[in-house]
């Protein structure tokens, strides 16, 4: 295995990095592998009554609602309010109670676990990963496509989306010896070059500093628009939702509370969902959330 990974090490190194970061990877690819992103049209996600229940306990309540290619649907709530159930079901890991998920007019779950695999890639948010380095993290994401052989196509795919990410510097070190942020930088690499017509990501900005915040979420949303992909992710940080993200679903205890674009995000609707009192002020043409200052008695 050492052998093979140094042998994965000499032939990313060779590889130039002309051109276009992610097109010319595709475009590559697609004599070697079948690719959802870059050769499959656009799939359509819908959901309709989607219901989910651990044991006895219903968690997630008839959920509907449907997103387009080149769309980031983002789904807010306080905690316990079902955003993670509801991702991992939408992610083919949590199989509803009740309810249809389709994409491209096909029940998730009615496919092969290797369709869904090239379908749909789920970024966590907690995973432990170690004793590899992150380029072979990564080039996980081929997994869905090959066997034991890996194509050099796949090997040019990984190195470019390693660098597209800004892991360049970090692609042969130890996943346990990089930061928490950085490695969620590279498990959202690993489900790009998974090359999905739909991405799920759970909470994926939540161990990021600011800076790194906006570069992952503004990177997305080129993906997400240039390769007509869709992405479902779940976010405490409305403010920045607000600023990539195309639709919004507000859950409450397991239901939907309120569904739309960024105009749903209202003072009145955090008050009923969150239970505190914001301002919600326009700046640059973006909803702001400003929550009001209350005396703490001790």
């Amino acid at each position: 295995m050492e052998l093979l990974r140094h042998c994965w090490e000499l032939l990313y190194l060779s590889i130039s990095y002309s051109g276009d970061e992610t097109n010319g990877a595709c475009n590559k690819a697609e004599k070697t592998t079948k690719s959802n992103m870059c050769a499959e049209k656009p799939m359509a996600l819908v959901i309709k009554n989607l219901s989910f229940a651990y044991k006895n306990h219903k968690v997630l309540h008839d959920i509907s609602f449907t997103a387009d290619p080149g769309e980031i649907i983002t789904i807010i709530g306080p905690n316990g309010s079902g955003k993670t159930t509801c991702i991992k079901c939408i992610a083919g890991l949590a199989k509803p109670a009740s309810g249809v998920i389709e994409l491209n007019s096909q029940n998730i779950y009615s496919i092969s676990d290797n369709a869904r695999a090239r379908a749909i890639a789920y970024v966590p948010q907690r995973s432990e990963v170690s004793g590899i380095s992150v380029f072979d993290l990564i080039l996980l994401g081929r997994r869905p496509y090959i066997s034991w052989d890996i194509p050099e196509a796949d090997l040019v795919l990984a190195g470019r989306v390693i660098e597209y990410m800004g892991l360049k510097e970090l692609a042969f070190r130890q996943t346990d010896a990089i930061s928490g942020g950085e490695f969620q930088i590279a498990q959202i690499a690993r489900a790009i070059i998974q090359e999905p017509a739909l991405i799920a990501l759970d909470e994926p900005t939540s161990n990021l500093d600011i800076q790194n915040q906006r570069s992952v979420m503004l990177k997305i949303k080129a993906l997400v628009q240039s390769k007509k992909l869709i992405a479902v992710i779940t976010n405490h940080d409305i403010n920045l939702s607000i600023r990539y993200s195309d639709k919004f679903v507000l859950l409450k205890d397991g239901r939907i509370y309120a569904s739309g674009s960024h105009k749903i995000i209202t003072s009145a609707n955090i008050k009923a969902v969150y239970g505190i009192d914001v301002h919600v002020e326009t700046i640059n043409g973006f909803p702001v959330i400003v929550p009001r200052e209350e005396e703490t008695k001790l």
